[in-house]
């Protein structure tokens, strides 16, 4: 996993235990709404208010005589303080509150500013916004990098087949032809092979190729001939060596193609190559063991 992707990654984590570790806020809203109404609503001034509201909303009856209380059942037992009707009927006190609030318009503000849910979820929203910006650097840097390992390698692997095709082309006919310009675009071609920053199979069947890479030397142009001393390929030998050459040159050529294909590309390949590899390695299996049956049938 690279850098951009373990950074997402612990981004997510940390904005996860934010919001994890963020305590449930509808009970502390709550209790801080009742607070406020209790504080707005149960003043002085403002307790005939909250009775005139009861009375208009069909939730108590007035007590004639008695501005401030109100009856909630029959009888003189049904005739409460608003602070008495406000703890046995919360849930009639906070509507009705709510309303002398909204009626007198001189209200405060019930926000109580920003809440830790809130906070939590602010924090959520931008640790996710930084993760796609991070993604999305992290997308730009590796089509960035694989569009410069594509030019690199098709350069260097253009350069060595010409200069291989170029140097088989002379040798072939017994002349001589200087291999350094060969030895150096392998060498270059090398280098690119061994610098890939992929992981995984991408990156050992790179490390493969370069070592592999044919022409690293010059190829013979003798063979040895017992105890006279060495004996000059003719014509036919040299014509076969050169295509020798040029069909590990074409092998060569294709692994480099092979390397810079795309991700999905490469896998199907790969798999396909796995597979050809199982089905190969099976007949070989069933030749020997259908041979040992033969052999064991002879000797009957």
């Amino acid at each position: 996993m690279n850098l951009g992707a373990r950074t997402a990654v612990a981004t997510l984590l940390l904005a996860g235990a934010a919001l994890a570790l963020t305590p449930p806020q509808t009970a502390r809203a709550d209790g801080r709404e009742d607070d406020l109404h209790r504080v707005y609503c149960l003043t002085d001034e403002r307790r005939a208010d909250v009775v005139e509201a009861a009375v208009r909303l069909g939730v108590a009856t007035a007590v004639p005589g008695e501005a401030e209380e109100l009856r909630t059942g029959p009888g003189t037992d049904g005739e409460v303080t608003v602070e008495q009707w406000a703890d046995r009927r919360p849930g009639d006190f906070r509507r009705v509150c709510r309303t002398v609030m909204a009626a007198r318009g001189d209200a405060p503000d019930k926000g109580g500013g920003d809440s830790p849910g809130a906070l939590g979820t602010g924090l959520l929203l931008a640790a996710v916004a930084a993760v796609f910006t991070l993604l999305g650097s992290a997308v730009e840097r590796g089509a960035t990098y694989r569009r410069q390992r594509d030019e690199a390698l098709a350069a260097a692997v253009h350069a060595y087949s010409y200069a291989a095709e170029s140097y088989l082309a002379g040798w072939q006919t017994g002349a001589a032809t200087p291999h350094e310009e060969v030895a150096r675009c392998r060498a270059e071609l090398a280098t690119a092979l061994r610098g890939l920053r992929d992981t995984g199979s991408r990156r050992r069947h790179a490390q493969r190729l370069a070592v592999d890479l044919p022409l690293s030397d010059a190829p013979a142009t003798s063979v040895r001939a017992g105890a006279g001393g060495f004996h000059p390929l003719g014509a036919q030998e040299l014509r076969a060596e050169a295509t020798r050459q040029r069909g590990l040159l074409a092998d060569a050529v294709a692994g480099v193609e092979g390397v810079n294909a795309s991700f999905p590309v490469w896998h199907l390949r790969r798999t396909g190559r796995g597979a050809l590899r199982l089905r190969s390695a099976g007949a070989r299996a069933l030749r020997r063991r259908w041979g040992r049956s033969e052999g064991g049938g002879d000797g009957r």
